[in-house]
């Protein structure tokens, strides 16, 4: 048995008056959140409830190094197949925290894709880095 992928659903709430209504729904899309359409209040707030999806796709080979970019490099160069990512010494990848649990970093590179990047993920084992899931997104 191979679990192919799994989806983290973030959900937040944020009230707002009538004013900052259009802002705060800019800043919403723009961070990735997909809001629901808004409760409107008889004293002229609002409230948004928006969802941001991540699905973390696994393949077969795990990867270990003694960093976080380490493992995420050996990550892709045991799955070229699957990864279209620029040169890292032109566009160094960044390690970023992870807002996915049981994943402490996230490794981030460019793709050739404009705007899209590929995210790989990090758990810490024993004193080393593994590289187990990726995902790709903007």
């Amino acid at each position: 048995m191979h679990i192919s992928s799994k989806k983290f659903i973030e959900e937040i709430t944020i009230t707002c008056s009538e004013s900052e209504r259009v802002e705060t729904e800019d800043w919403l899309t723009n961070k990735g959140y997909v809001p629901e359409p808004d409760l409107q209040y008889m004293s002229n707030r609002s409230l948004f409830i928006a969802r941001k999806s991540t699905t973390i796709n696994f393949t077969t080979s795990i990867t270990t190094g003694d960093s976080e970019i380490e493992a995420a490099r050996l990550f892709i160069e045991e799955n070229p197949n699957l990864f279209r990512v620029q040169h890292y010494e032109c566009c160094p990848p960044k390690v970023i925290d992870s807002k996915i649990p049981g994943y402490c970093k996230t490794v981030v590179f460019r793709t050739y894709d404009i705007g899209e990047y590929l995210f790989v993920y990090i758990e810490e084992r024993e004193n080393k880095y593994t590289a187990s899931g990726w995902s790709s997104g903007s």
